[in-house]
């Protein structure tokens, strides 16, 4: 893999696990993963990964990740465990996008028709899968 392919991969990595609101901060999160690279590479890796910013917090987000923007309704944790609340019917192809997205510690869903359980490696996985994705919800 090529350095560009790594710097995306990372890219993605850091906007599925860490709430980022300015190309300013991806710019120093990306630097601390070990990748230099100026404020324009940011903006064309933006554009080139198709991130736009949703939900009430105003994150960046995959394009895939805005199906959370439309369906979700609500996120919480307990323990280890993550509830997603969702528009009726839509838990099935939203837990499908979840178990796709290979989200850091997260171990698998099950899908009900607007409830979404997933199952985290740890509390705090939990707490902040729960918290991005709340992030993320719908207005």
């Amino acid at each position: 893999m090529g350095k560009r392919e790594e710097r995306l991969a990372a890219i993605r990595h850091i906007v599925r696990n860490t709430a980022v609101h300015t190309q300013a901060e991806l710019l120093e999160l990306v630097g601390l993963a070990g990748f230099e690279c100026t404020q324009a590479t940011i903006s064309r890796d933006i554009s080139d990964l198709g991130l736009e910013k949703h939900g009430r917090a105003k994150c960046y987000a995959l394009p895939e990740e805005s199906d959370f923007a439309r369906l979700v309704k609500s996120a919480a944790s307990a323990g280890n465990l993550v509830v997603v609340k969702t528009l009726e019917g839509s838990a099935p192809g939203l837990a499908l996008v979840i178990d796709n997205a290979d989200m850091e510690g997260i171990l698998g869903s099950v899908a009900g028709d607007d409830t979404i359980m997933m199952v985290a490696a740890t509390d705090e996985i939990a707490a902040s899968t729960a918290a991005y994705i709340d992030a993320h919800k719908r207005k």
